[in-house]
């Protein structure tokens, strides 16, 4: 009989040290910090597309980026069409496999058959740059503005005339101070720098009205204009 009750004890002793030990491992349990979540590795990927006289080409097509995980799947991550300086900019895009796609040719531009799919692989923490060129329709006139130290001069205004002397549109220039204008005719063509435009403030423009031919032997006209800072 005490034989009984000492194992008895014993059991009963072992079950309490038990139950003190499942209680402070649901106290750790409860109170334990959560892990952060893993970030997982991003990169960038930067499209540019230009035509063949290597000038921006902007809204050139509209472009499908999707994520590779086999040839039978692929998922869609979004369209997009390239912004004026022919650039289109994917930021924290996750490790991995990836494929961008032409999904509609804007009416003026054409792109070599087997260069409408690229597929490619996103680096973490890396700029994945990926370049592509088209053909462009038609005339092109290119202004650029400097200042007297051959720096470029965004944002000023350009406007544009038709051989009678009438107004056309107007063009900004950009960060390399740039701007185009794509002509659909050959013919006699004017521009002029805004003199009222905003950075007219910053520099002496230069108010020349300047004249250009544009024809089959000289479908692209470029031209630079140096202006002084005031």
């Amino acid at each position: 009989m005490k034989d009984k009750k000492k194992i008895i004890g014993v059991i009963a002793i072992i079950v309490a040290i038990l139950a003190i030990a499942v209680t402070i491992g649901m106290y750790f349990y409860r109170n334990a910090k959560p892990e952060e979540k893993k970030e997982t590795a991003k990169g960038r990927i930067e499209l540019i597309v230009t035509d063949q006289n290597k000038v921006p080409a902007n809204e050139a097509a509209t472009f499908e980026l999707k994520q590779v995980f086999s040839e039978d799947n692929k998922q869609s991550v979004m369209e997009i069409t390239p912004r004026k300086d022919g650039v289109v900019d994917f930021y924290d895009v996750p490790e991995g496999e990836y494929e961008l796609e032409i999904v509609k040719a804007k009416e003026g531009y054409t792109f070599a058959e087997d260069k409408k799919v690229q597929q490619f692989h996103v680096t973490a923490n890396q700029i994945n740059t990926i370049n592509w060129s088209c053909t462009r329709e038609g005339r092109l006139l290119q202004v650029t503005t400097v200042d007297k130290e051959k720096n470029p001069i965004p944002d000023v205004k350009i406007d544009l005339y038709d051989k009678e002397g009438v107004y056309m549109l107007t063009g900004k220039t950009n960060a390399d101070g740039k701007t185009y204008f794509n002509l659909e005719e050959d013919g006699e063509y004017y521009f002029q720098l805004d003199k009222d435009c905003e950075k007219a403030k910053e520099y002496q423009l230069d108010e020349t009205l300047y004249k250009v031919t544009i024809d089959a032997e000289n479908p692209t006209f470029s031209t630079t204009v140096v202006n002084e800072k005031r």
